[in-house]
Order: C-alpha cells, then structure tokens, then sequence
C-alpha cells in the first residue's frame, strides 16, 4: 500500500491503486465541512491543560464535534478519540455522559496505577470502578 505520488500533502493525501482511501487531517474548527468518512478520528482536542479548563473552549469543542465532526462520519462508520483527561467535562466526559453505551473506553495512564488509585481516578472521570490495568503492568511501571 502506498500514497499516490500527486497526493502526499501533509494534512490530505490519497492511497494509490488498486487501493481506494485518503486522509484529511484537520484541528477542532478546521475545514472539514464538505467531506465524508467511514473512520474519524480525534486526537487531542484540547491542546493543553489550560484549554481543558475553559468552559468557553469545552463548549467550542463540544459544539464542533456534534455540529462539524460528528455529521462527517458516515451511518456504518466509526469514530476514535484520543485524549489526555484534564478535565471531567471535556468531549470524552461529555460523550460518556450523553451515550455511554456507545463507546468502549481504553484507560492507558503513563504509569501503571496500583487498583485504588485506578478506581479513584476511574471513579472520577465516570468510568466503572474495579477494571485491572489493561495491560497487566505492575503499579508504577511503564
């Protein structure tokens, strides 16, 4: 699988033949209206910590995602969202709280956590109580 070699922008390029596929990479607010997707995918919405806790800029992305991003994704596809939590209301919080059932939440904090500590920071952010470290790393290990 390869890029076509007329395609290879950083923020849009297309899969040459025989294969059919293309890339549109965009930050919250960037031009998306007008194309489609089978998987979107955001990463990082918030670019610090300190956007995390603008209530102006929670509701910015919050009003992106379901006005802009969300009504690109096609019926059948998907949507992957990449974040670091800073705050309990961001657009992960807020997709729990509005749909829970609709997503499967993979916690991957840098340091393992011992099962307390996990299920403090799980309870915290919404997040069911007493899952193991899914990778099955000793507390405090990379």
């Amino acid at each position: 699988m390869a890029t076509r070699r007329d395609s290879r922008a950083v923020n849009r390029w297309e899969l040459a033949p025989p294969y059919r596929g293309s890339l549109l990479a965009a930050g919250v607010g960037g031009p998306i209206t007008g194309h489609g997707a089978l998987l979107g995918i955001i990463d990082d919405p918030f670019e610090n910590w300190a956007q995390a806790q603008s209530q102006t800029i929670r509701d910015h992305v919050w009003e992106w995602y379901r006005t802009t991003f969300r009504t690109r994704v096609w019926e059948e596809g998907a949507i992957v969202l990449v974040c670091t939590r800073w705050h309990a209301d961001d657009l992960a919080g807020r997709l729990l709280q509005a749909q829970a059932e609709a997503w499967t939440v993979l916690r991957l904090p840098a340091l393992a956590e011992d099962q307390a500590t996990r299920d403090a920071n799980d309870a915290y952010l919404g997040l069911p109580t007493g899952q193991p470290e899914p990778l099955g790393r000793a507390p405090g290990s990379r």
